[in-house]
């Protein structure tokens, strides 16, 4: 495991799912931190094995005992964006307001939200935001741009985005 900034403000694992030995190593670790950096680097550590039910336990109980940080809130929102879209969502207006140093993710994770719930207009804002402000310019992003313009009416410019997926990977069923 590697920290992921000197802040405690999360951690990244490199485990499989299920294996015991990480899981106990993770916890060794973590009985050096404070408990605030523990809750998240737990949430994170189970998010990261697709543990979602408990990830979001450790992610509350983060939030309770605070500070509550973007990255804390960006994070707890990619473990709500499948089973409780509006938590997703307030998440996400949170951390962007607060921000942190990946925000340009957090528009972009709310511009997917949006366009599941059929929110074009405001997707192709975040995601345009996201890419223009924030220099998150991945296939993924052109390729919801594009299907935010579809959806808009925007067809010339949906072409064009579909050209830049194709761009970055090319042979690109979606595109």
């Amino acid at each position: 495991f590697q920290r992921a900034n000197g802040q405690g403000q999360g951690y990244r694992g490199y485990c499989t799912s299920g294996d015991r030995f990480c899981e106990q190593a993770m916890l060794g670790l973590l009985a050096y931190h404070d408990a605030t950096g523990t809750a998240e680097a737990l949430a994170t550590f189970y998010g990261s094995q697709g543990r979602t039910d408990s990830a979001m336990v450790w992610f509350d109980r983060a939030v309770v005992k605070g500070p509550v940080t973007g990255q804390l809130l960006h994070n707890r929102a990619m473990a709500r964006y499948t089973s409780d879209p509006k938590g997703c969502l307030e998440d996400l207006e949170q951390a962007i307001r607060i921000g942190h140093g990946r925000v340009g993710e957090s528009y972009a994770l709310r511009a997917r939200a949006r366009f599941r719930d059929g929110l074009y207009a405001e997707a192709l804002d975040d995601i345009s935001t996201a890419m223009d402000r924030f220099g998150h310019r991945r296939a993924d992003a052109y390729l919801l741009r594009g299907l935010c313009q579809y959806h808009l009416g925007q067809k010339e410019q949906a072409a064009a985005n579909a050209r830049e997926v194709l761009k970055l990977e090319p042979g690109s069923k979606q595109a």
